[in-house]
């Protein structure tokens, strides 16, 4: 996966809630270019500043990120009913806390910044990152669009490209899941009750009751 469209998905998965417990937008510094944009994410994620990364990002995936925040704690006691009935999972991955994860970004270097339409700049960066304690270097695609007088970072879409209807594209996705953030609350408020009452057997059968239940089929 693209490591910027990385960064923005742990923003989806609501991994560690920033300025959200004022209701506040996460602030950084104002990128007066693109190549300052990436800079100040470089510069923050050294720090292990998750504020200052989202910062730079656009508006939708910070937007994004500030409404995921009521999952956190259901997530959190579907878990723990999860291992306290089943035991821990020894197959799961626990996905690090978003500071550890923007902490493996060592640095990112502009290679080319090309204007595609009247409001768009695409980027080719060289990233270097820590993976697997091993660091790994690589050449990724990033957008940026100006809002006010500041640049923002925009993540690659689905495909992994950049283009005109990227940033229509992340705002859809932002509305979209908003949309569902209250039945994922509801459902895994149900299983975790349903886990605690012995209704489910085993963890595979509780996950596939949760899967139906978004889908709407329970």
């Amino acid at each position: 996966m693209n490591r910027w469209r990385l960064l923005a998905a742990g923003l989806f998965l609501g991994t560690l809630v920033v300025g959200a417990a004022t209701g506040q937008e996460a602030k950084g510094k104002a990128a007066k270019t693109p190549e300052e944009a990436v800079k100040n994410v470089v510069e923050a994620a050294r720090k292990g500043d998750a504020e200052g990364v989202i910062s730079q990002f656009v508006k939708p995936v910070r937007e994004l990120m500030q409404r995921s925040k009521g999952l956190e704690e259901p997530q959190r006691q579907l878990n723990e009913a999860l291992d306290a009935k089943f035991g821990k999972d020894p197959q799961a991955k626990q996905r690090p806390p978003f500071k550890e994860q923007i902490t493996s970004l060592k640095a990112a270097e502009v290679k080319s910044s090309a204007k595609k339409g009247d409001h768009l700049v695409v980027l080719k960066i060289k990233t270097t990152a820590v993976k697997d304690g091993k660091e790994e270097t690589k050449e990724e695609t990033m957008g940026a669009v100006k809002e006010g007088d500041a640049w923002k970072l925009l993540p690659p879409g689905r495909d992994g490209t950049v283009d005109e209807n990227t940033l229509k594209q992340v705002t859809a996705q932002t509305v979209q899941f908003t949309a569902q953030i209250p039945k994922i609350k509801e459902a895994m408020e149900k299983i975790t009750k349903e886990v605690k009452d012995g209704k489910y057997k085993s963890r595979e059968e509780a996950q596939k009751a949760l899967d139906e239940f978004l889908k709407g089929k329970k």
